[in-house]
């Protein structure tokens, strides 16, 4: 991050753009993987920009987690992440 030396104080180079409006909201995710589901609370950000809605880092990570755990089958580590957790089974026709 840039400094400006102005006037014997330090400002952020962000102080001078113009601020965007961003607000979030929750939203809650089911992951599938195998014989199991989890439904996993994120936030969606919308902001001003072309980029929106999306989600922070952190969530993403947290669905991979939830994802992978759900595939190895280690329901008890995938139940710390999740909300809820689901075992799936086939129904006859």
């Amino acid at each position: 991050m840039s400094k400006i030396f102005c006037c014997s104080a330090f400002f952020n180079r962000n102080d001078f753009l113009p601020k965007k409006k961003m607000n979030t909201r929750k939203h809650t995710k089911f992951v599938h993987e195998g014989n199991y589901a989890a439904e996993a609370e994120i936030e969606i950000i919308n902001s001003e920009d072309g980029w929106a809605p999306y989600i922070s880092l952190d969530d993403a990570l947290k669905l991979d987690h939830v994802r992978e755990t759900l595939k190895s089958g280690d329901v008890a580590t995938a139940s710390k992440y999740a909300k809820k957790v689901y075992a799936l089974s086939t129904v006859a026709a």
